[in-house]
Parts: C-alpha cells; sequence; structure tokens
C-alpha cells in the first residue's frame, strides 16, 4: 500500500472516530457541562449558551464530516481532480464557516467560545483556498483532457 493511500485510510478512520465521538457527545453533553462546573462556576446562561451552541453546531460537524467522508473514499478510488470532490469541499467550507456564524452569538454569553468562532473561521477560509485550487486544476485536467 503506497504512502498516499495509507494516509486517505488513516485520515478515513480518523475521521470516522470523530464522528463517532460527536454521536456520543450529543447525548452525554449535560454530564460533561456538570463535570466541568467542578472545576469552573458556569451561570445557567452561560450553560444554556454553550449547550445551544453545541446542538445548532453538531448538525453542521456531522454534515462536513459526511461529506469529508465521501471525498476521502473518492480520493481512496483515485478520483482527485473532479468537480464532485470541489462541491464537497465547498460543502464543508460554508459548515465552518456556519459553526463560526452560530458561535458569535454564544460568545456574549461565554466569551471562550469567541476561540472557536476564530478558528472556525480560519478554517473556512483555509478550506475556501484550498478549494479553489481543486476547481482550478479540475479545470485543467479537463482542458488537458479534450486537448488530448
Amino acid at each position: 500500500m503506497d504512502k498516499q493511500l495509507k494516509l486517505t485510510v488513516f485520515t478515513l478512520w480518523a475521521n470516522r472516530l470523530v464522528g463517532i465521538i460527536m454521536i456520543i457527545l450529543l447525548f452525554a453533553l449535560k454530564p460533561i457541562i456538570n463535570w466541568y462546573c467542578n472545576f469552573r462556576v458556569l451561570l445557567p446562561e452561560e450553560q444554556l449558551a454553550i449547550t445551544i451552541a453545541f446542538y445548532i453546531c453538531s448538525v453542521f460537524v456531522l454534515y462536513a464530516l459526511w461529506n469529508m467522508e465521501k471525498l476521502l473514499r473518492a480520493l481512496r478510488k483515485n478520483e482527485v481532480f473532479v468537480s464532485s470532490n470541489v462541491a464537497l469541499l465547498r460543502r464543508v467550507q460554508w459548515c465552518c464557516g456556519l459553526v463560526s456564524l452560530v458561535c458569535v452569538p454564544a460568545c456574549f454569553a461565554y466569551i471562550p467560545i469567541v476561540f472557536i468562532a476564530v478558528i472556525m473561521a480560519f478554517l473556512c477560509l483555509c478550506i475556501s483556498v484550498v478549494s479553489c485550487i481543486m476547481d482550478t486544476a479540475v479545470a485543467l485536467r479537463e482542458e488537458n483532457d479534450l486537448t488530448i
């Protein structure tokens, strides 16, 4: 198995592991918040902001993970520079942007969420650059296919 395929398979399983963790967190959020309250007092408004933001963001995160699963499966089949992969990347990009936007109002109730908002906005920008590169590569591949 070559290096790229090994890395793709590893990333595919890591993606699935994160998905499983997200599903577990959907059911374990309240106990985790209660456990966290042993170390830092959270006001009821802060707990509510964390809970609402998490459940809204989890929809986007799970959708992004599902799209990354499809992308990684395509890469495993050596389907790299195709327009469907660009669409999958753009969906992941939008999910990152939406998570960032959801976190902004939650920042007003619980300030540390601002870090998540900034990180997700940066990730959205990074994925946007990668999707633009992929889109250009797809266009070049299609142009070269027509000339051959």
